[in-house]
C-alpha cells in the first residue's frame, strides 16, 4: 500500500513555536493529516503546491529564493523548487524527515518575504531519495 497523507495548508493549528528568523516577514503553516495509519512516515518528500491564493506571490523574491521550510522543531528542511509560477502554480518538493503516525496535528512552516535571503535550495544530493518529478502528464492535467 502506497503512503497516504493530506497536506493541508494555512491551517488553523495552535503552535508555540517561535519565529524561525525575523527576517522573514510571512509564514504559513502546513499541517498532515496521518491518522489513518498507525507508522510513521519517515524522510518523506512532500509536494508543496502554490499558487496566489496559497502565498502571496508580491512578497517573494521573483524565483522563491527566499522560501525556507521549517520543521515544528526549528530545523531548516531540505526543498527545491521544481517550478516556479507567478502567474500561476508554482511545485517546490521538501524532504520531511518524519510525519508521525496516527496524528492529525503533525505540521511544518513555510516562510518567505525576505528580499535580501540567499537562494535556500538545497542541492539535489540532499534530497536524495526525496526527489519525485512531477510527470509531463501530470503538469498538463
Amino acid at each position: 500500500m502506497a503512503d497516504a497523507y493530506i497536506v493541508d495548508e494555512d491551517t488553523a493549528l495552535n503552535s508555540n513555536d517561535t519565529w524561525f528568523d525575523s527576517n522573514w516577514s510571512f509564514r504559513r503553516t502546513l499541517s498532515f493529516k496521518n491518522s489513518v495509519q498507525s507508522e510513521n512516515l519517515v524522510d518523506v518528500p512532500v509536494l508543496v503546491t502554490l499558487d496566489s491564493t496559497r502565498i502571496d506571490y508580491t512578497q517573494t523574491q521573483n524565483n522563491g529564493e527566499d522560501l525556507r521550510f521549517v520543521d515544528g522543531d526549528g530545523t531548516v528542511l531540505a526543498h527545491e523548487i521544481e517550478e516556479w509560477n507567478e502567474a500561476g502554480t508554482s511545485y517546490v518538493w521538501v524532504k520531511v524527515p518524519q510525519i508521525d503516525g496516527s496524528s492529525d496535528t503533525d505540521f511544518i512552516h513555510m516562510y518567505y518575504g525576505n528580499a535580501g535571503a540567499a537562494d535556500g535550495q538545497s542541492r539535489p544530493a540532499d534530497l536524495r531519495g526525496a526527489r519525485y518529478r512531477r510527470s509531463r502528464e501530470t503538469r498538463s492535467r
